[in-house]
């Protein structure tokens, strides 16, 4: 079930329609793994569906400098940027000094729904911060709106469960369980942002009963109708997305504050 028709998401594109109006829309491409490629492509989703037209930059280095300056040539306005939300804004991270730099050159930029472990520092003239949580990332900020992770905008196609059991828990520096369990696939990190999406998700539909500390993987699987069992990650936005978004709208997921020993408990 997509949440396409939360009233967040139509307040979103109001916002972004307002602020850019009568200057062109820029997108900062955030890269990442193969499970940022569902909120790449829930976003690309919510663009077209509220007629939403922008361009895209890379966040760096240093060549994307040249394409705003052709945007800026015979304007007096300067373009509004954006950065595709997530996770990135960890202290552990390059990514939030790249995107503080390339904010430089807007004149209002734009943080999509995003959980933070930091305070974000964004130097365009004008900036606002949207989150996707509603606990944890409203201490680094004073203000915020909030909306839900843009790939529950996404309303994918059924797929026909053929294996019972699917354990997708992260090998990366935010894994906060202990040993891994037998069989265990890190499924979002076989990909890139720029990944097929599709395929994602044909992973994860492949089983009957998902397990994760991987946020988009629980999210792919709460979207699939999947019983779903997500785990704490470190910076702890997996149990924040939940309170925020799957709690109440995804009966099939489940959160489990216990980590291993719950896990192994439980299958």
């Amino acid at each position: 079930m997509s949440l396409k028709t939360a009233s967040e998401f139509k307040d979103l594109a109001e916002f972004i329609v307002e602020a850019a109006k009568g200057r062109t829309l820029v997108e900062v491409v955030n890269t990442g793994i193969w499970g940022d490629a569902l909120i790449h492509a829930g976003q690309r989703e919510f663009f077209s569906h509220f007629g939403i037209s922008y361009v895209q930059i890379p966040v760096w280095p240093k060549p994307w400098r040249g394409a705003l300056w052709k945007m800026y040539k015979g304007r007096s306005l300067r373009p509004v940027g954006f950065v595709s939300g997530g996770g990135f804004m960890q202290p552990w991270y390059d990514r939030p000094n790249e995107v503080r730099r390339a904010s430089r050159s807007f004149g209002h930029f734009i943080l999509l729904p995003s959980t933070l472990g930091m305070t974000p520092v964004l130097e365009s003239k004008k900036s606002d911060i949207w989150l996707r949580d509603k606990s944890q990332s409203t201490q680094y900020v004073d203000k915020y709106r909030f909306c839900h992770d843009m790939a529950f905008f996404l309303d994918p196609k059924p797929r026909r469960a053929s294996e019972e059991l699917g354990l997708f828990f992260r090998k990366d520096k935010e894994r906060v369980v202990g040993t891994l369990p037998p069989g265990n696939v890190d499924l979002s990190a076989k990909g890139t942002h720029s990944s097929d999406p599709e395929e994602f998700l044909d992973e994860i539909g492949r089983f009957e009963k998902i397990y994760t500390d991987r946020l988009h993987i629980g999210i792919a699987g709460a979207l699939l109708g999947r019983e779903t069992h997500l785990f704490p990650s470190r910076g702890g936005k997996t149990r924040a997305i939940f309170d925020a978004s799957l709690r109440e709208n995804y009966p099939n997921v489940e959160f489990h504050e216990g980590g291993l020993q719950e896990l192994r408990l439980g299958i």
